[in-house]
């Protein structure tokens, strides 16, 4: 019997992908605790589940069954026999608990505003978490005395609801970061709480003020817990996230550092040292983001990642305190490093190979890291590497549904950008491709500015090649992955080398007779989409490009955004210091430049690179008739195609390959 010939993707296949999200292995390395997410067509919407898998050998079976948005944030009690997690089975996200022996989960909080982010004390008894809230809020939670009772509560619940109402209408601002991501500030704050789980008192508050706070973490003798705070920061300017030591009891919080960025933590078992991954916040991006470790006990701290110049991420130390461990991009991959805290030098890739790795966790004396990996053909799934080196694949979630497609695996290219600058790219063909054909190139762009593309899955990438596109992406100098000097050379320069490094990636295809210089097409989101409208501004041989939540207007994006540290980073400088730098940089000063036909892409509610921004570029480009339309998304913020709702994620990819359908050959 013949072998059925694959189908091609298409857009709707995203409703059919899962998605293995996080892992975390028990205090006894022999089960892995892990969430399952994939797509409620239905609802609109994401469900997730929690799993267990045993280790080595994978077994893996379903734990959970949580309505609404599921079950998710998995962590083990101290002894193994019970996982805490976030849930949304009540309504609202609350910290529930189970025990692996079977029974229900049962809820640990009841937090007006919800909660997150569960983490276990050392004996057991208590959890820390996380909910934003309000004073008000904060105060009422932690009450002591009788709880009211349903009606009250109800009541309660609704003159808080009229007394927003009252507040949104009018809004009275003062604040600089009125609104991040895609929601207004309303007045509360993620704090910091312990909850008792042996009695039915109301938490502990540790954490107070008009200040967010991250994951919380307990000290191994039970006594401190840890946290980050940005309360150092100058707002709007700086994005500053101190370490904290606050005692589990209450009590004043201590900083251990002061006005830097530190993007994770953790402690040693013996609870003396620190390992942590920071920046210097006013330099983001002129900096490595590097792993330190330091001694808790005289202040004394060292770099451990200073023999890797890539920027660290997800530190963590071995149970036996003699390893430290983070992941890190490294030329199209992301994989984990280790690193013995005293031997700095002696740092060397622990997980390797044409992957990213997404997540992981170390099991007692190293014997299993846990891995949440992405490739080519491989959305995200578990998998188990021993010590040896030996790795088995303990999920495959869309393993089937990726072989009756005509999947493709990206060919690397290295070729010269400008100047001669090594640039990494991939190439994906379409199915049936001639060798020697020149076909419809489909060039996409990422955004960051500093991210890194490479070997992970890409669902739009492969539709576009299932749609007769051969599809290029490449890492333009910007780009993290490939030191630091590479990555700060967008530094008071966006737009130009870096155009010019995309650039010669298509003209070597064209050259190669891969592309056909006459159908050519372009892509891009976020700084993709800056730059996707900075092409069509300086080069008009693209036949139609879409650009996506971009920023085509740095002087409106530095007086609207919640990210206006980035400009302030990238340029050192605003709008009425040197307002011609900026204009420079921003395409909506050339539109009328543009001939290539041109879609614009927005989220309504992003508030990153704010929708005015693509207003002015839409109507630039409208006025001087370029052929063009606009696409709003109600709704959705800055991560719409990351996290968007699924028919809006299908729509986009649809409506991108449409779009460069209708000007082929035009």
């Amino acid at each position: 019997m013949s072998k059925k010939k694959p189908s091609p993707w298409t857009a709707g296949d995203f409703y059919k992908l899962k998605w293995v999200d996080e892992v975390v292995l028990s205090p006894d390395g022999k089960k892995a605790a892990f969430t399952v997410r994939e797509v409620d067509r239905d609802e609109n919407r994401y469900a997730s589940s929690v799993w267990i898998a045993n280790v080595p050998k994978g077994r893996p079976r379903r734990l959970t069954w949580g309505g609404g948005r599921g079950d998710r944030q998995p962590v083990w009690s101290p002894d193994g026999k019970r996982l805490a997690f976030t849930s949304a089975r009540s309504g609202t996200d609350q910290i529930h608990e189970i025990a692996l022996a079977g029974g229900e989960a049962r809820p640990v909080t009841d937090m007006a505003r919800g909660a997150h982010s569960p983490v276990y004390a050392p004996d057991g008894k208590r959890i820390a978490f996380l909910s934003k809230v309000n004073e008000a809020e904060r105060l009422e939670a932690t009450r002591k005395g009788k709880r009211p009772g349903k009606k009250e509560r109800e009541r309660l619940e609704a003159e808080r609801r009229e007394a927003e109402a009252r507040a949104k209408d009018p809004r009275v601002i003062r604040r600089l970061l009125y609104r991040t991501g895609q929601v207004w500030r309303d007045g509360r704050w993620t704090h910091v709480f312990v909850q008792d789980l042996g009695k039915k008192s109301p938490p502990l508050s540790l954490t107070e003020g008009d200040f967010d706070h991250g994951r919380p973490k307990f000290h191994p003798n039970g006594a401190f817990v840890f946290t980050l705070s940005e309360q150092t920061g100058t707002e709007g300017h700086e994005e500053v996230y101190d370490l904290l030591r606050i005692p589990a009891s209450g009590g004043e919080p201590e900083f251990i550092t002061r006005k830097i960025c530190v993007t994770s933590f953790d402690l040693s078992p013996d609870g003396r040292f620190l390992a942590y991954t920071s920046v210097p916040s006013t330099k983001y991006f002129k900096h490595p983001v590097v792993a330190k470790v330091r001694d808790l006990s005289d202040g004394t701290e060292k770099e451990v990642s200073k023999a890797l110049d890539a920027d660290t991420e997800d530190v963590s130390f071995s149970s036996d305190g003699k390893t430290i461990y983070f992941r890190a991009p490294y030329q199209g991959n992301v994989w984990v490093f280790a690193v013995p805290p005293d031997r700095p030098l002696a740092l060397q890739p622990a997980v390797e190979g044409d992957r990213t790795v997404l997540a992981y966790d170390v099991s007692p004396q190293a014997e299993t890291i846990a891995l949440v990996v992405s490739a080519p053909d491989i959305p995200a799934d578990l998998f188990f590497q021993t010590a040896a080196g030996e790795t088995r694949r303990v999920t495959s979630l869309c393993k089937d549904l990726v072989s009756r497609r005509s999947t493709i695996r990206p060919e690397e290219m290295r070729f010269p950008g400008h100047g001669g600058l090594e640039i990494q790219g991939w190439v994906m063909h379409p199915p049936g491709r001639r060798e020697g054909e020149p076909g419809k190139l489909a060039v996409e762009v990422h955004g960051g500015p500093h991210i890194m593309w490479g070997n992970s899955f890409w669902h739009e990438f492969q539709v576009l090649a299932s749609a007769g596109y051969t599809v290029f992406f490449c890492n333009p100098r910007g780009s993290n992955g490939y030191g630091l000097m590479f990555k700060s050379m967008l530094y008071r320069h966006w737009g130009e080398d870096d155009s010019k490094d995309v650039l010669a990636g298509v003209d070597k295809l064209v050259k190669a007779k891969v592309a056909d210089p006459k159908q050519l097409y372009l892509a891009g989101g976020s700084y993709g989409g800056f730059l996707t409208a900075w092409i069509v501004t300086h080069d008009k041989r693209f036949r139609a490009a879409v650009a996506q939540r971009g920023v085509y207007n740095l002087v409106s994006m530095y007086n609207g955004s919640d990210a206006q540290c980035l400009l302030d980073w990238e340029f050192d400088t605003a709008p009425w210091d040197d307002p011609m730098l900026l204009l420079k940089h921003s395409p909506v000063h050339f539109a009328d430049r543009v001939e290539t036909p041109t879609m614009i892409m927005h989220a309504e509610c992003d508030y990153t690179a704010t929708i005015p921004s693509a207003e002015e570029f839409y109507n630039a480009l409208k006025r001087n008739g370029v052929d063009t339309v606009f696409v709003r998304y109600p709704r959705e913020g800055h991560e719409l195609s990351r996290s968007g709702e699924p028919a809006h994620r299908v729509d986009r990819i649809e409506r991108i390959a449409g779009w460069f359908d209708a000007h082929e050959g035009a």
